[in-house]
């Protein structure tokens, strides 16, 4: 489940174009794409994938909030 959720944030890592702000940040000087990725465990939901979207959701939109993440401070976009 966690591989599939990061497999957006993976390829825009890879594709360096302005308008994927992870691809643009990582592939600025001084990163070095993937090799300078972490992932963190910030939240446990014990629901199966399918009962649990709507809790993630929930959640994500928490974490963004409480570590400030939103542009222009972050990389997080409010769509």
């Amino acid at each position: 489940m966690l591989l599939e959720r990061f497999r957006s944030h993976f390829w825009h890592i890879k594709t360096p174009k302005r308008e994927f702000p992870l691809g643009h940040h990582f592939s600025q000087e001084g990163h070095n794409r993937l090799s300078d990725v972490e992932i963190h465990i910030l939240d446990f939901i014990n629901r199966t994938p399918e009962k649990s979207l709507g809790i993630r959701l929930q959640k994500e939109k928490l974490w963004i909030h409480r570590l400030r993440t939103t542009e222009p401070s972050g990389l997080n976009t409010l769509d």
